[in-house]
């Protein structure tokens, strides 16, 4: 998370200051309207937002006293307490409210809201929840225009909505879709044919917005095929030969046998058996002692066209590529603190325009971040640095880096979760398209070459310092916060890797995320089984395959290619825990082993089972805070959170403890 600001606590409030210098002028007609129209408000608002304001509003009056004389104390009360209401009715009224303005201030007020609604791009449902309040704008320059007296309402609400305006950075997905179409004619089918479509579609990825930053990280998955059939019919022309009988007029000469044809059975005989063809032939014969002319039957053959009806079956099965997302959001008042900083505004001052957005109805945790009391006051440089367990990277951390980071740390004591959050921050994980700034910087944690030809380390071992090297890039990193000062001033440290305030807190606010979406399994006081079995596994993330009815030969193992119950079978085979002949080995095997524990008592060590294709169709290692380790067809060896999405769908319940520790 980032920092607060150091605050000017002695900083004399923008309201006592008008109220010394402009108390004649504090009441005017349009107040008292506001004023009216803000009392039938204050009915309707929830109890706990006027609470909190009434709280902040007393705190602030008690020290506005201690900047004011005894003997002035009971005039300048009075008008303070004048303006605050002022200032909170304006707010209410300009904050897009049900009051009935007119004119100017009608015009003002709407002129708010559209820029409230400029700030992200309204037409995109994943940015409506991120638009600046109107209410807030209207908060902050009220405080600004007593602080400068300025007038040019809209210049400063415009410079203020830019100012606040959400920063979105959006990734390219590939959500597929694969096409297969068989096609068969009269009962007889050709080979299939798959057709695959790229369709690229852009995804949120992170939002810094004023009051935090949020990211989403994507999970694929593919869907099930859907199948779709459509018949069809062709007439298709055939032609064939056809015997008939025609008559004709012979003539033929004295004492010529003349033959007589007719039909005649003849028994034609087969494998299949015998039957009787009638067949045209001649039957017998006729003479004549003179010419004659006859009429005779004559077997002639003529081609003869039929149409024939073909019907035609176009099966289609069609699935794609889709992603389940996972949203992360941590309250940051970094970028608003520094905003309101350039203006000038004391601690009272930023705690009053919390108490008129709250009055407004707009939720905002500012004066407990600027007490620190969110945890961002205080920055836990150190937690888990040096862990002995095992930590188990979440947040998007991609496992391949983590010996990298853990090395590092234990050489330079800069936690892993800072090297992680600057290697974000510079490259996205080494993922930039080109890892070489404007500047000249390079590699994954853009280093200057002539920086790093004087600070470059070796980080894997090979004899060299590769300024592309992951592993030597990270150990650059930790070495040159380590001699930058890291030990006494972190902040100061990371300053001297890029000189600017906003990228000190960047880091650091993903830093934070990166340790608490860690999960450390172990440790010092522990070394039992069943906590070494959650992390033997680790070697095959990002280096195996999902094979089912894999894993049960030695070269498959050696290949790392197992299916879910495989790995298992393995895993606990690693630490000399045998669950049996590695070849029958089944999701339903590994259920009749151990004993049945509820979710609630669930041990790192455990196995779990999901309902996927079949009852207790999937097993994998529980880990501990709702994740587990498992062979998924998706992914091969990987971790997934068993309390979101895909897998929480399909968690059936059921725990079974293998490990009597």
């Amino acid at each position: 998370m980032g920092l607060p600001q150091q605050q000017n606590e002695n900083q004399e409030s923008a309201v006592v200051r008008l109220a010394k210098e402009k108390a004649a002028q504090a009441v005017k007609k349009k107040s008292r309207k506001l004023l009216k129209q803000a009392g039938k408000k204050i009915a309707k608002l929830a109890v706990k937002a006027i609470v909190k304001a009434i709280a902040l509003l007393t705190k602030m009056l008690l020290s506005f006293l201690s900047t004011i004389g005894l003997p002035a104390i009971g005039i300048i009360l009075g008008i303070i307490l004048v303006v605050i209401i002022i200032m909170m009715a304006t707010t209410w009224a300009y904050g897009g409210n049900e009051a009935k303005l007119t004119g100017k201030d009608k015009q003002l007020q709407q002129y708010i809201l559209s820029q409230s609604y400029s700030t992200v791009d309204m037409s995109r449902p994943e940015q409506r929840k991120f638009r600046v309040p109107e209410g807030l704008i209207a908060s902050v320059i009220q405080i600004d225009s007593m602080v400068k007296g300025n007038e040019d309402y809209k210049a400063l609400i415009h410079k203020m909505a830019v100012s606040l305006k959400p920063i979105f950075t959006y990734d390219k997905f590939n959500e597929w879709t694969e096409t297969e179409t068989t096609v068969c004619r009269d009962g007889k089918c050709d080979p299939p044919k798959r057709v695959k479509t790229d369709h690229w579609v852009s995804k949120l990825t992170n939002v810094e917005a004023w009051d935090g930053t949020t990211t989403y990280t994507y999970s694929p998955y593919t869907t099930p095929w859907v199948t779709s059939v459509k018949v069809d019919y062709e007439t298709q022309k055939n032609t064939e030969t056809e015997q008939y009988i025609d008559n004709e007029t012979q003539t033929f000469p004295a004492n010529q046998n003349i033959p007589i044809y007719g039909w005649k059975s003849e028994k034609v005989c087969d494998e299949t058996g015998c039957k009787l063809n009638n067949v045209w032939e001649i039957i017998g014969y006729n003479q004549y002692s003179s010419p004659t002319t006859k009429v005779v039957p004559v077997m002639k053959t003529k081609v003869v066209e039929n149409d024939k009806k073909i019907e035609i079956d176009t099966t289609t099965r069609t699935r794609s590529q889709k992603f389940n997302v996972n949203e992360n959001s941590t309250i940051d008042y970094s970028r608003f603190d520094q905003i309101l900083n350039q203006y000038n505004l004391g601690t009272d001052d930023k705690k009053l325009i919390e108490a008129l957005y709250s009055f407004a109805g707009g939720q905002i945790s500012y004066s407990e971040w600027l007490s620190g009391s969110l945890g961002s006051g205080g920055y836990d440089y150190g937690g888990y640095v040096g862990y002995d367990g095992t930590v188990i990277p979440g947040g998007g951390v991609p496992p391949q880096f983590m010996p990298f980071y853990l090395g590092a740390e234990k050489k330079y004591g800069v936690p892993w979760y800072v090297l992680a959050g600057i290697h974000y921050v510079e490259t996205t994980f080494s993922t930039a398209p080109n890892m070489v700034s404007s500047a000249g910087a390079q590699g994954p944690m853009q280093f200057e070459p002539s920086t790093w030809a004087s600070v470059g380390v070796d980080g894997d071992g090979d004899g060299k310092a590769d300024i592309w090297n992951n592993a030597d890039a990270i150990y650059t990193a930790g070495h040159y916060l380590a001699i930058s000062g890291w030990a006494s001033d972190p902040r100061k440290a990371i300053y001297a890797y890029n000189h600017a305030d906003w990228y000190v807190d960047k880091v650091l606010r993903y830093a934070d995320q990166f340790k608490n979406a860690a999960t450390y399994v172990g440790g010092s006081s522990t070394g039992s089984k069943a906590q070494q079995v959650t992390t033997v596994g680790d070697r095959w993330i990002g280096h195996s395959t999902y094979v089912f009815g894999g894993g049960r030969n030695q070269s498959d193992i050696n290949s790392g290619r197992f299916d879910c119950s495989s790995f298992v079978h393995w895993a606990f085979g690693q630490i000399g825990v045998n669950l049996g002949d590695l070849s029958s080995t089944s999701t339903d095997t590994l259920n009749n082993l151990g004993i049945k524990v509820p979710y609630n008592q669930a041990q790192p060590g455990d196995i779990v089972f999901f309902d996927t294709y079949k009852v207790n169709g999937h097993v994998g290692i529980y880990l501990g805070n709702g994740k587990f380790i498992g062979c998924q067809s998706s992914s091969g060896v990987a971790i997934a959170d068993m309390t979101k999405s895909y897998w929480a769908q399909r968690f059936s319940g059921n725990v079974r403890r293998l490990i009597q520790n």
